[in-house]
Order: C-alpha cells, then sequence, then structure tokens
C-alpha cells in the first residue's frame, strides 16, 4: 500500500464516521436504530458517502497541497476501500454503545443534574468561572 493510499484511505475513513456519528447523535439517549433518519437525511448521506467512497477509490495519482494522494482502487489492495467501511461501521456500533451507556449512567446517578432539567447542567462555579474569564477569550 502506498502513502498516496493511506492518504485516500484516512479521506474515506473520516468522512464515513462523521457521517455515521451524525446518524447517531440524532437520537440522543437511544440506539441509532430505534428512529428512522428523515427521507432528507438518509438521501444526503446516501450521495455524500457515495461520492466519498467513489472519490477515495478513483483519484488520480497527484499532489494537492503537497501531499502525494493516489486513488485506493489503483493499486492492491483494491478491497481496501471495504476494509475501511466495514472498519467504521465496527466502530460506529461501539460509538452508539458508549452514547447509550453514557445517558443511562447521566440517568441513574443524576449526574449534572440531567434528571431535573433533560439536559448537563453545569456547577454554580463553572458558570461563575465562565463569566470572569469572559473578557479575557474575547
Amino acid at each position: 500500500m502506498s502513502y498516496g493510499q493511506i492518504t485516500s484511505a484516512i479521506y474515506l475513513k473520516v468522512s464515513i464516521s462523521d457521517f455515521l456519528t451524525l446518524f447517531s447523535a440524532r437520537t440522543n439517549e437511544n440506539w441509532f436504530w430505534t428512529t428512522a433518519p428523515a427521507p432528507i437525511l438518509m438521501g444526503a448521506g446516501a450521495i455524500a458517502l457515495s461520492l466519498s467512497t467513489i472519490i477515495s477509490c478513483a483519484w488520480p495519482p497527484s499532489y494537492p497541497d503537497g501531499v502525494y494522494t493516489e486513488g485506493l482502487g489503483r493499486r492492491s489492495p483494491q478491497a481496501m476501500a471495504l476494509y475501511v467501511w466495514l472498519y467504521c461501521i465496527g466502530w460506529w456500533f461501539v460509538q452508539d454503545a458508549a452514547k447509550v451507556g453514557t445517558f443511562y449512567i447521566l440517568k441513574k446517578y443524576n449526574l449534572f443534574g440531567y434528571n431535573d432539567t433533560g439536559k448537563l447542567v453545569m456547577p454554580e462555579s463553572a458558570l461563575k468561572y465562565i463569566r470572569d474569564n469572559k473578557a479575557k477569550d474575547q
């Protein structure tokens, strides 16, 4: 596997995992499969992920921004795009399980006042720190 293909594999991995994160995050404390995405989101996802895969596989050998890049399908192993997809899907399930587990713990122990408001609440000391340092941050 060439350096250019590694660059393309990283591009594909970031494209896939970022979009899959959107499907996970939209269901809040539930598993990603509990609510079907809106048709517009599903269509946008299909188009974006398809184009990302095609671009990462067919990119001609070149030096965009001075970094050698070459499509995954241009030399062996041609199945690398499939391996990247499987890797991302596997970690997507782990990510979603971590999300559901985190919400479970937030609810069970009422961390950050989650049960009181339905959202995370910063302690007064953190809010005071933010107020006191707001001018410094600008």
